[in-house]
């Protein structure tokens, strides 16, 4: 196997607990010293996670770079990551995740050394509390998997998807400072049609844990997360203009299958009080209005699909021009 120069970006805030893990995980990969590089900045984290991360670089100075700034959030963090890479191929890893054993070998070696775009993986969730394996991500994966498949059928997570540097900057995607609700999604839905050559690696590379401190728990959150949700929708169809319909149609029920579950199933499991009907109603609105502007006209192939589709339209007797 040839080997090719790989950066894992990590954003990191108030990551003290979990970022010496995730380091360690990345350092102890079988893969070669000199092509394994570790590019993590600090988004103005008020616990020790900045002291950690130097006290670890110092260790390994030729290969990690740490860059600090004052709290931007994590589409910032994100973009200002990818700018600064400079090797071949990137992947993205959270602070208070990690990588299982040999990852990186079985990315590269499922990218045919180097000639895929993209490669994604399988992942384990991991509870919190008991450090077990609650289920399994990417479960879906087919050999002969298209972008748009993979899209359709999997949970679109940005982390543990090893990519070419160049095909992604070719894409021209460009995360938008200020909206930190499904810039991950945004960036897939955007960027993945616009790869050629998308590679499956039927193993799990990683381990996604998802801590208090995270912007998409749900759970600490509560229903704050759904506006900028749609916030981010906005952002995808303001710049999809050359992005296919289908691909449009599917980020729109991944928003839906979002704010469905914060409204209607997310609060029973949680036991919070029911949102105020000002919510619901300016939840409702935004959508149409941006409906009204894009001139959205949506169809539900899926079963699951149809449900939220059911919800959100016929349950409120929209009107029909949506569908």
């Amino acid at each position: 196997m040839s080997y090719i120069s790989i950066t894992v970006l990590i954003p990191c805030y108030n990551g003290a607990e979990t970022i010496e893990r995730c380091f360690d995980a990345v350092l102890s990969q079988n893969y070669p010293k000199e092509y394994l590089k570790i590019l993590c900045i600090d988004d103005g984290s008020i616990d020790d996670s900045f002291q950690i991360i130097k006290s670890i670089q110092e260790k390994y100075p030729e290969r990690i770079k740490v860059i600090q700034q004052t709290n931007h959030g994590i589409a910032y963090t994100r973009q200002k990551l990818l700018e600064n890479v400079a090797t071949p191929y990137f992947i993205f890893c959270d602070a208070d995740d990690y990588f299982l054993d040999d990852a990186i070998n079985k990315l590269v070696k499922a990218s045919n050394n180097g000639g895929a775009d993209a490669v994604v993986a399988k992942a384990y969730r991991i509870s919190k509390r008991k450090h077990r394996r609650v289920w399994l991500l990417n479960s879906k994966l087919h050999k002969k998997m298209n972008t748009y498949k993979y899209l359709c059928n999997n949970i679109p997570i940005l982390w543990n998807i090893l990519f070419k540097t160049q095909s992604v900057l070719n894409a021209g995607f460009k995360f938008k400072e200020g909206l930190n609700m499904s810039e991950d999604m945004c960036m897939l839905f955007y960027t993945f049609p616009k790869l050629k050559h998308l590679a499956i690696c039927r193993s799990k590379t990683y381990c996604f844990t998802q801590s208090d401190n995270s912007v998409s728990d749900a759970k600490h959150a509560r229903y704050k997360n759904i506006l900028p949700s749609i916030e981010q929708l906005e952002y995808f169809l303001s710049i999809s203009k050359d992005v296919d319909k289908k691909i449009i149609n599917e980020f729109i029920f991944c928003t839906f299958s979002y704010i469905y579950s914060m409204l209607y199933i997310l609060k029973w499991w949680y036991r919070w009080p029911p949102p105020s009907s000002d919510l619901v109603n300016q939840t409702y609105n935004k959508l149409y209005k941006l409906f009204d502007e894009y001139k959205i006209k949506i169809s539900s192939p899926h079963a699951w699909q149809r449900k939220i589709f059911w919800h959100f339209f016929c349950k409120r007797k929209i009107l029909k021009k949506y569908r």
